[in-house]
């Protein structure tokens, strides 16, 4: 026999439990209606576009200004009227503040100036990084410039570190076209007491 209580409802082997409740027949769908106005599936909604019409441009520029609650409360602070909502809702009955110039529906429906309709060649978004330089970076290019450049550092430190040139004067250069005595210069100097004493190392 069905129960209404659902601890004591018993469900079939392979089977979901059968409801306790009442639940309407198998046409009921269930779920809020939607209230776009499009019909159809989620796809259809947001795959169209409906696109404006006069009429409905000439009702939004056919609306008066709204009300500016921002200076209305603001007036309603300074005048001392406007610290409970009690007090702001009695000052609005008599203080009504409208926007001046445009409404905010007016500038909503306001046309304005893309930048692609000045400059045709414009493109939105952020701009992109070149890609990557695969090939010179295959091929050791950029050791290689590494390499220069730290070459060109060398030569350049050692030339600010370079010692001056020895510069000869005209004593110096004057040596060495005096013609040496090559007996003299091949002849050992020895003591005086030593002079006649030969070498027993060759005996």
């Amino acid at each position: 026999m069905p129960t209404s209580n659902p601890l004591l409802q018993k469900g079939d082997i392979g089977k979901p439990r059968p409801s306790v409740a009442k639940l309407p027949g198998p046409e009921h769908v269930y779920g809020k209606k939607s209230m776009s106005g499009q019909g159809g599936t989620t796809k259809e909604i947001l795959t169209n576009w409906n696109d404006g019409t006069a009429e409905a441009g000439q009702k939004a520029q056919s609306l008066a200004p709204g009300v500016n609650y921002r200076k209305m409360n603001r007036t309603a602070v300074q005048k001392g009227m406007g610290v409970t909502a009690k007090q702001q809702a009695e000052y609005r009955k008599d203080h009504v503040h409208e926007h001046t110039g445009l409404s905010p529906v007016k500038q909503s429906t306001a046309k304005k100036i893309l930048p692609h309709e000045k400059d045709p060649d414009f493109k939105y978004g952020n701009k992109a990084r070149p890609s990557t330089p695969m090939n010179a970076l295959m091929h050791y290019e950029y050791m290689a410039d590494f390499e220069k450049s730290q070459a060109s550092k060398m030569q350049e430190h050692k030339k600010a570190n370079a010692k001056l040139p020895i510069t000869h004067t005209r004593a110096s250069l004057g040596h060495f076209h005096v013609d040496m005595d090559k007996e003299s210069h091949l002849q050992n100097f020895k003591l005086k007491k030593f002079a006649n004493v030969k070498s027993k190392l060759h005996e």
